[in-house]
């Protein structure tokens, strides 16, 4: 697979993660991939001086110069300011059109489809989360 085919499914697996909830759009994946999403719509410089926050126990943060993300864990209501260029990245209203556009197309053969695909990445993403803590753990116990 090239990396332009690999980045794009990785845009199609972090947009599956939207959906629409009493005319709200919500974020049902993780922080780890919300964190994930932001990388592929900002630049790498603004990811890397900018940090999420959680002010309180069920609202996390991003804030940065070209983009604004509050995402509520408990209702899962994500909410997006575009602060430099709104035209370019309006993605609340994209995300939305595209939502609408793909629930005009899917059957409910598709749905399971997708839906079992996607327990299938939230599985190996969870393990490689795993992996990755063990590993984390295993290097600062080797420091000490």
């Amino acid at each position: 697979m090239n990396m332009m085919g690999a980045s794009s499914t990785v845009s199609n697996i972090l947009y599956s993660y939207f959906n629409i909830k009493r005319s709200k759009l919500i974020w049902t994946g993780s922080l780890e991939t919300l964190k994930a999403f932001v990388l592929t719509e900002i630049d790498e410089e603004t990811a890397e001086t900018t940090t999420w926050c959680s002010p309180s126990g069920d609202k996390w943060l991003f804030d940065s110069k070209l983009l604004s993300v509050t995402w509520l864990t408990k209702s899962q209501n994500i909410y997006f300011d575009e602060i430099a260029n709104p035209a370019e990245l309006d993605l609340e209203r994209s995300i939305e059109s595209l939502l609408a556009e793909d629930s005009e197309d899917v059957t409910d053969d598709t749905f399971e489809e997708s839906f079992s695909d996607q327990c299938d990445i939230a599985k190996k993403l969870k393990n490689q989360e795993e992996k990755q803590a063990s590993i984390d753990f295993e290097t600062s116990s080797d420091l000490r």
